[in-house]
Order: C-alpha cells, then sequence, then structure tokens
C-alpha cells in the first residue's frame, strides 16, 4: 500500500482536525487509498497558527501526537496545481499554499495505535501485512 510522509504537527491535522490539503512542490498521478505517515520532524511554531484555523484541534495532543509512525489513512481524491486554489473546497483553502501542489485528502480516518514505520520520500510503498490488521479493524468499526 502507498504511504505519504507528512511532518508533525501537520499529520495530526489531517487525522485529528479538519485538514484535507496537503501541499507540495511536486505533482502525483496517483489516485486511491494512502496511508499517511507522520514523519520524525516537527514543524515548531506552527501550533498558534493551526489553532486560529482550526480551533478544534486539541493543542497539547498536537504536540505529542506520535512521529516516525503511520498514523491513518486516506484517499488522495485529486491534485489541485499552483494557482488552481479555487478548485478546492471553499473551507480548505486557509491550508493551501498557492504555489505548491495540493493533495486533496478525503476519507481520512485515524489509527487508534499508531505503527511505527520508517518514512521516506515522495510516495513510497508500505508492505500490505504491516497495516492489514489495522485497516481491517478499522473497516469492521465502519460496518
Amino acid at each position: 500500500m502507498r504511504a505519504l510522509s507528512i511532518n508533525q504537527p501537520w499529520a495530526y491535522c489531517i487525522t485529528h482536525g479538519s485538514k484535507r490539503v496537503e501541499n507540495r512542490v511536486w505533482n502525483t498521478a496517483f489516485r486511491g487509498q494512502l496511508l499517511i505517515h507522520a514523519s520524525k520532524r516537527y514543524q515548531t511554531g506552527a501550533e498558534l497558527g493551526i489553532h486560529a484555523d482550526s480551533p478544534e484541534v486539541d493543542l497539547q495532543g498536537m504536540k505529542q501526537a506520535p512521529r516516525g509512525a503511520i498514523v491513518g489513512v486516506c484517499r488522495l481524491a485529486a491534485c489541485v496545481p499552483p494557482g488552481q486554489d479555487h478548485a478546492l473546497p471553499p473551507e480548505q483553502r486557509v491550508w493551501a499554499d498557492p504555489a505548491q501542489f495540493k493533495f486533496l485528502l478525503e476519507d481520512v480516518r485515524a489509527f487508534a495505535q499508531p505503527i511505527p514505520y520508517r518514512g521516506h520520500l515522495g510516495i513510497f510503498i508500505v508492505p500490505d501485512a504491516i497495516v492489514a490488521a489495522t485497516l481491517a479493524m478499522i473497516d469492521d468499526a465502519h460496518d
């Protein structure tokens, strides 16, 4: 299964907040189910801006969010090119960087237990066996 590594606190804002746009300097033709990997990196100082844009996000939870782990799953629905932010849902434009590609994420589900895993640049492959049990529990919960 494919995965995308995202710095904290942004991965937390996706899995526990309303952020559904991930900005990248590169394009992708991939569409489909995508694991959300929280990188070991944390962007210090982003908390206040995040809380202003997404007040429902728990600031303490965000600071303590797992790193170096697969924390959720979503569906990569679209890749919006630079300068095309009008194609995003209005409530997501606050998260968009106009100069970058925007990955539009839908059907986001957080994992109850993070799966420790080393991230990689770009969209990378995670062996299905590593996430099979966790995905099965999520699917059972939605049935």
